[in-house]
């Protein structure tokens, strides 16, 4: 996820590289978004670098790279709202969207969403609150699968599914908490990726 001014920092890039086929130098970046100083232009730069937004070709000054076709390797997903790794909350519809890199959602024929993690169910998987899961939709799941699930009362979960005789097992991955058990629920994701905010 991209803050407003790295969103600001990629889009001046993207364009002054389309316009001039290289990369516009620190002091331009810097000019270009009103910043006061060099090294605060320098840290946006490293960031997109760091989320995978940008490629620093070697030491030569304006050596920052998109992609081969000289477009960022992004894409921009639905923010659907929170999900709770830990207890159930109410399902929250959200209207944003957030770019994210490319090789987070592989397949471009398949639908995605992201969504921000609320508790810590799975911690022992290094799903931590505050980091956002990318989900594949789909209303399947086999056992095992971490899936995005409604259950009966429209509440929101993040958990493994596993389904047993007459009832669904909802388990986390944290050595502190059970698992908890529904008669139904509404498979509406399976996670494919994970966007830690740094």
């Amino acid at each position: 996820m991209l803050t407003k001014r790295q969103k600001q920092a990629l889009d001046f890039i993207k364009t002054f590289i389309k316009k001039y086929d290289y990369a516009p130098s620190l002091d331009e970046v810097k000019e270009h978004l009103g910043l006061s100083s060099v090294s605060t232009a320098h840290f946006h730069v490293q960031t997109l670098q760091q989320k995978g937004f940008l490629r620093k070709a070697d030491n030569r000054p304006r050596a920052i790279e998109l992609s081969r076709n000289g477009e960022t390797n992004v894409r921009e997903i639905p923010l659907a709202g929170a999900i709770a790794a830990g207890q159930p909350i109410e399902a929250i519809e959200g209207h944003d969207t957030i770019q994210v890199p490319s090789l987070l959602v592989p397949n471009k024929g398949r639908k995605y969403f992201a969504l921000k993690v609320k508790g810590d169910s799975l911690i022992d998987d290094g799903i931590l609150d505050g980091d956002v899961v990318i989900a594949q939709q789909t209303n399947v799941a086999k056992d095992g699968d971490l899936i995005v699930a409604l259950t009966e009362n429209n509440e929101a979960t993040l958990k493994y599914f596993y389904k047993e005789k007459d009832r669904i097992r909802l388990e986390p991955r944290n050595r502190t908490l059970k698992p908890f058990f529904v008669q139904t629920c509404t498979i509406q994701g399976r996670f494919v990726s994970l966007l830690r905010m740094a």
